[in-house]
């Protein structure tokens, strides 16, 4: 979709490693996922993470891309970080994580320490 491509062209990228975060209103979780496989299909190695905001509540997915879980990116471990910052839970496996919070003013901060914590490691 071009909303997927959009969220490529606006990836930040920090030596070799990229990252796509996004907060979406109106996204549940289900959302979300054909979102992160839409723009993984387009960005081969990355982490993206989305925060979808419905009904006073967070969905929060994160995909890391295979190559980068090779050398240790754990999107499962990404998302623990990020989910008490809205008042929520998550969990997952390396290449795909999910959670929620009930705490949407949360969501940038979320998404912002995942950023963080895969721009800082290795």
């Amino acid at each position: 979709t071009a909303d997927a491509q959009r969220y490529v062209d606006e990836a930040e990228r920090v030596g070799e490693k990229t990252f796509v975060g996004a907060v979406i209103s109106e996204a549940n979780g289900e959302a979300l996922r054909h979102l992160i496989n839409a723009i993984r299909q387009r960005l081969k190695s990355g982490v993206i993470a989305l925060a979808g905001i419905e009904n006073s509540t967070v969905s929060l997915v994160v995909s890391a891309s295979e190559d980068l879980t090779q050398s240790g990116v754990h999107a499962g471990k990404l998302i623990k970080l990020a989910a008490p910052l809205v008042e929520g839970r998550g969990g997952g496996q390396a290449l795909l994580a999910q959670g929620g919070g009930r705490n949407p003013a949360g969501a940038t901060q979320a998404l912002r320490a995942i950023r963080d914590a895969f721009f800082e490691a290795h």
